[in-house]
């Protein structure tokens, strides 16, 4: 099977997991994420789902057994998918985006979203056990955190950059033009 994979990535609250989502639901992709990896060792752990839990665990992963160790993880698991689409969301660094680059059919997002847009989200949403007391100070320094401080980079290295500051509609139709670009593109190489 000829397997379409989609890496996403974005500053915290810019809309990853709505775009993952969105393409679950509409192209039947499969759903793979460094987030979740990192949340079943906290779980195992005994340790709170904190943002900074997530941040140090990935960097003393990465520290141990090399920049890319969880983006291998998840290319073996994409490989050995059975779905025609995955989609890897969470990539946060340079290295983690060249070894997914490895992976035959890989198209990689970018989202974009204003800061105190990421803010209102995180704050709302709570995800993280932290997240609902959080000043906006505290989040904007998140960013600094090692584990992010990479992510921004990234988007100049991105095959689409889709902006997230309206609706989840016009994020959706965003996504669809994207895919349907993609699709003229490969289509005109042939």
């Amino acid at each position: 099977m000829n397997t379409s994979i989609i890496g996403i990535s974005g500053e915290p609250g810019a809309g990853k997991d709505t775009v993952k989502e969105y393409l679950v639901k509409r192209y039947g992709a499969q759903s793979l994420s460094f987030s979740l990896i990192l949340k079943d060792i906290l779980s195992r752990l005994s340790l709170p789902l904190a943002r900074k839990n997530y941040a140090a665990l990935a960097e003393a992963l990465r520290k141990a057994f090399g920049e890319h160790i969880l983006a291998t993880v998840l290319s073996i698991d994409a490989r050995n998918s059975s779905k025609s689409m995955v989609v890897i969301d969470g990539i946060r660094k340079v290295a983690e985006l060249e070894e997914l680059r490895r992976l035959p059919n890989f198209y990689f997002i970018f989202v974009e979203t204003d800061l105190r847009i990421r803010y209102e989200r995180i704050k709302r949403r709570g995800t993280k056990a932290d997240d609902r007391e959080k000043t906006f100070e505290e989040f904007a320094q998140d960013h600094e955190h090692a584990a992010d401080r990479e992510v921004y980079v990234l988007k100049e290295m991105a095959d689409a950059v889709i902006e997230n500051n309206d609706t989840a509609q016009s994020l959706f139709a965003r996504i669809d033009e994207t895919f349907a670009l993609r699709e003229r593109s490969a289509l005109e190489k042939v």
